[in-house]
């Protein structure tokens, strides 16, 4: 009893035990942001956000009446167990709740099925209180048949797993909340779409629908009529919602003045043109594209997004990957726009630049100044594609294939060499996925300089020329191309001992020196 009595003596004369309930409510609450930023919405059915307010609550008797009368500490619920959850919805009240379930967490762990529908239950019960609902698999399917008035809800995120596992992807049927969302101002569907006619649309300023391609669609001219019910949209992607090939050319055009982000996923390019067609943005939109040419149809020389037809383009970067390319680039005002092409061809290859040509023909390129390529281990002839450029001064090159990039800038034509108005040259290398693959070859240094002098007897002298971090001299003698080749790639990014790589190696030598030798 007398260390009892020293105990309680010790922390009410504490500097911590004298602060005022105002600042250690503060102090609380600050405890809780932090542990929210670190708290990843992925994983909410597994890391309970709840943690940190309980160490709060284990501290001392006064901290806990002072953290359990204070609300605000409580409205972000994760769903775990029926009676813990059910204990948050009272600390919490009365304010409103951001709810997160994640249902599939309860699949094979955790809450038997009994406890699986308490929740579910509880999760309905709590829409009137919602301010924010994040919920993931079967959860959905319960929500999106209520019909329970959401009157304070301001953000909902429904996403479905293994959609391939079940039924078609679902549509969240107009009935949804009855209808009564009225401060709804972000929606995003995963592995769902909506009904376009859906009453808690009307009114958003962020809409996001991600699916798959086989995923349910509706008409152009449903969600055209929906768009003219969401004037203060600001961010807009609809991933394969769209159904292929509808179009509506009588539709009038839909403005959507506040937009700052567009993202498409459709089919085909037809289907990105008609709809594009009908909607006038703000020039400093963000748009990204994702196109699958299902059918292997390339893009035709026209007007991909029109909005930006004619408008000069100041900086593009072109971008290879495994699946395809991407185009993305500035246009005069600072705005940006991105264009995905994904083509499930060969790319490895030179139909690789006849994919980029058409796509760049949707673009005003003649004015780009700065030019960024990342070519990854293609080899192809880059000439074509470089003389699409004639404003171009400042050009940076990363990946694999150096050499035969650098052979294309010494490619010369009637009207003089391309990139005409080139003045910086950057280069980077990138090691290859496999090792024994498209390794540099040294002679890629003695390329460049060749390249550096054909260019200046051209007229086209190169101001500043940077290789792998590092200024190269350009008068002719000044730097030893060997030399700077040694020292800057590790010995190892050129040889190989294994005798089938070194085989390998001496044809592509053998195919380098050929083509150096033409210069």
């Amino acid at each position: 009893m007398e260390y009892d009595g020293i105990v309680a003596d010790l922390n009410q004369n504490s500097p911590i035990s004298r602060l005022v309930p105002d600042i250690l409510i503060d102090i609380f609450q600050r405890v809780h942001n932090l542990h929210m930023n670190e708290w990843n919405p992925r994983n909410y059915g597994l890391l309970d956000i709840s943690h940190g307010r309980i160490a709060l609550t284990r501290v001392c008797r006064r901290w806990r009446s002072i953290s359990l009368n204070m609300p605000s500490l409580w409205r972000n619920i994760t769903f775990s167990t029926p009676g813990w959850t059910q204990e948050m919805l009272l600390r919490s009240r009365p304010l409103s709740v951001d709810i997160h379930f994640n249902s599939d967490c309860h699949r094979d762990y955790g809450p038997g099925k009994r406890d699986l529908s308490e929740l579910n239950a509880l999760a309905v019960e709590s829409i009137s209180r919602a301010r924010k609902l994040r919920l993931v698999d079967k959860v959905v399917d319960v929500i999106i048949l209520s019909v329970t008035p959401a009157p304070l809800l301001e953000e909902l995120h429904l996403s479905r797993l293994y959609p391939h596992l079940r039924h078609a992807t679902r549509i969240v049927p107009p009935s949804i909340f009855d209808g009564k969302a009225p401060r709804l101002q972000k929606l995003f569907l995963h592995e769902l779409t909506i009904h376009p006619a859906s009453p808690i649309l009307f009114g958003l300023t962020f809409l996001e629908i991600r699916n798959g391609a086989g995923a349910a669609h509706h008409p152009l001219s449903e969600w055209l009529h929906a768009l003219m019910y969401m004037p203060q949209l600001e961010h807009l992607h609809l991933g394969h919602a769209l159904s292929p090939g509808s179009q509506d050319p009588n539709f009038p055009m839909v403005t959507l003045s506040h937009l700052k982000t567009l993202g498409l996923g459709v089919l085909a390019l037809s289907d990105c043109i008609e709809f594009t067609n009908h909607i006038s943005i703000p020039s400093a939109t963000f748009v990204e594209v994702n196109i699958i040419e299902i059918q292997m149809n390339r893009p035709t020389p026209r007007n991909m997004i029109p909005s930006y037809a004619e408008r000069p383009i100041k900086a593009l970067r072109i971008t290879f990957m495994e699946c395809g390319f991407s185009v993305d680039g500035e246009l005069d005002d600072s705005s940006s726009l991105k264009i995905s092409v994904i083509d499930y061809g060969d790319l490895m290859s030179e139909a690789a630049a006849n994919n980029i040509l058409p796509t760049l023909a949707h673009f005003n390129v003649r004015f780009v100044h700065d030019l960024t390529i990342h070519i990854s281990e293609l080899r192809l002839d880059w000439s074509p594609i470089l003389s699409r450029f004639p404003s171009v001064n400042t050009l940076h090159v990363t990946g694999t294939s150096l050499d035969i990039f650098a052979i294309a800038l010494a490619h010369s034509t009637s009207a003089g060499p391309v990139c005409p108005s080139l003045r910086r040259l950057g280069f980077q290398y990138e090691m290859p996925e496999i090792y024994d693959e498209h390794i540099i070859h040294k002679d890629f240094f003695n390329i460049l300089q060749r390249v550096v002098d054909t260019r200046k007897a051209n007229g086209a002298v190169l101001e500043e020329l940077i290789v792998f971090g590092e200024a190269v001299p350009q008068s002719e003698g000044a730097v030893d191309t060997t030399a700077l080749g040694l020292r800057k790639v590790p010995d190892d990014y050129f040889f190989n001992r294994d005798r089938e790589s070194l085989s390998d190696r001496a044809l592509l030598v053998e195919d380098i020196a050929t083509e150096s030798a033409s210069l």
